[in-house]
């Protein structure tokens, strides 16, 4: 209890005035130069031996730590035996004014990894007592949005939330009872660091390892991460923070996908548009689907030049759709744009799925009108590669639209059955003219239009010029 109350007391303290020294060997010389310091995270506590503070030091967080003498725990002593509330609070001020000058006596970088979405989604069914039994801490509790109960815990370094089954109201009416363990888990979201970390003075499995930190730059990142997705529009605030710190855009994209997707959103809402529409990184899974199909064995284009983008759409049938499509970063906020406003417009699109679907096989696809972009391939005869094999052309309603051209004589029609649409002058659906939505949106974002060309037609393809693309890409030339 009392090391509990050691912790929690940390929420009261107020900042001094003392401005950060060096010591030799300490980047402070008292806990109070470090709480007053602003890289102080605001996470500090102890037992009845030690007083630790956490801080980040060049983007990785550090303990620091004072010993306790007599006079520090008869202190803490004083603030368990007031009762007065007056008492309490000058018992707690005496403690705290007098833990700010205790000597720093060790310092060590703290390395540690939050749990995977994988281990936290095994914790999703399981009861509050089966949670305890795997090792998580209790750490509080508290009503969410519409009643919801939000069950708090924690382990290692982290603070985790788990969304209940059961609403508050029946949470406290198992809490009043004295029985919670029965409760189950929902979802799980990281939220963020345990105010326990500053008492851990191993990892969760008992090592150190001060020379492998796979984790510091995530700590730094992550206040402004979760903060950027709770903007009133979190994609444009995450793009935001991606173009501040280039450097970091996959910690943010990964950071961001997690917490997003382990918010706890029941399934109808994740499938908002507002939600619904997102760019991320190829991730393993994602990479998975595509390797050794539109991702080929001999693929030139590295896997961090492309991006992933989930997108709503309106079927034939004026139906909502989810649709997934791979394209070249260079483009992808630029189509993702074009996908939501032919969405907003209700503008038909049969199908937007990974041509993966179809082995990669364009003809195939193309028979079954889906709308794609990325499928590597080089153009025939060289060593260039194609648009598409860049990711940086797109197709939309292929069937409708189909590619033509005269070779020796004789017409080519890709897909074949997209002959009976060579007549565009014809009334049928998802054509695509100057006067079309779908041509304007394209070419008002920099694309060329496969309809305009002389010497062959392509009606569904809109591609990046090659000549901006040999600014991009100059060896491919």
């Amino acid at each position: 209890m009392k090391k509990i109350l050691l912790a929690v007391l940390v929420l009261v303290m107020l900042a001094g005035a003392a401005l950060a020294q060096e010591t030799a060997g300490f980047s402070f010389a008292t806990l109070g130069d470090a709480m007053a310091s602003e890289s102080y995270t605001g996470i500090a506590g102890g037992d009845d031996q030690h007083f630790n503070v956490v801080v980040t030091l060049n983007g990785a967080p550090h303990r620091l730590t004072a010993d306790l003498d007599d006079k520090a725990r008869e202190l803490a002593e004083g603030t368990l035996e007031s009762v007065e509330a007056d008492a309490v609070e000058a018992a707690f001020e005496a403690y705290n004014a007098y833990i700010r000058t205790l000597p720093v006596t060790r310092e060590e970088e703290i390395t540690a990894q939050p749990k995977s979405r994988e281990e936290l989604e095994e914790l999703v069914g399981k009861t509050l007592l089966e949670v305890e039994a795997a090792g998580y801490e209790h750490g509080s509790s508290e009503m969410g949005a519409d009643d919801t109960a939000v069950y708090t815990v924690s382990f290692g370094m982290y603070d985790y939330n788990l969304l209940l089954n059961e609403t508050y109201t029946e949470y406290r009416e198992h809490d009043e009872n004295g029985y919670i363990g029965d409760l189950t888990v929902k979802s799980v979201s990281v939220a963020g660091l345990s105010h326990y970390a500053a008492d851990l003075r191993y990892h969760a499995d008992g090592t150190y390892d001060a020379e492998n930190d796979a984790w510091g730059e995530y700590t730094a990142l992550m206040e402004k991460i979760t903060g950027a997705l709770e903007a009133e529009n979190p994609e444009e605030a995450v793009q935001a923070l991606v173009e501040a710190m280039p450097e970091q855009e996959e910690t943010i994209r990964m950071f961001a996908e997690l917490f997003a997707s382990m918010s706890g959103m029941e399934p109808e809402e994740a499938a908002q548009p507002e939600d619904a529409f997102y760019i991320a990184p190829i991730s393993d899974e994602i990479f998975a689907r595509i390797e050794g199909k539109s991702f080929k064995e001999d693929c030139t284009l590295p896997r961090e030049d492309l991006r992933y983008l989930h997108v709503l759409h309106v079927d034939l049938n004026g139906e909502t759709r989810e649709g997934e499509m791979i394209v070249n970063r260079h483009i992808a906020e630029d189509v993702l744009e074009i996908l939501r406003e032919l969405y907003e417009a209700e503008y038909p699109i049969e199908k937007i799925r990974l041509v993966d679907e179809y082995d990669a096989d364009d003809e195939l696809s193309m028979e079954d009108n889906n709308s794609s972009s990325f499928n590597f391939r080089f153009i025939s005869h060289t060593t260039r590669v194609s648009k598409h094999g860049l990711g940086l052309a797109v197709d939309i309603n292929t069937l409708y639209n189909p590619y033509t051209k005269i070779v020796d004589g004789v017409r080519i029609v890709e897909p074949v059955t997209g002959e009976p649409y060579l007549d565009r002058e014809a009334d049928f659906p998802c054509r695509i003219d100057h006067e079309d939505l779908c041509y304007r949106l394209f070419t008002e974002h920099g694309f060329e239009w496969g309809g305009d060309w002389e010497d062959r037609k392509d009606y569904q393809h809109f591609e990046i010029p090659t000549s901006v693309i040999a600014e991009w890409y100059p060896d491919n030339q």
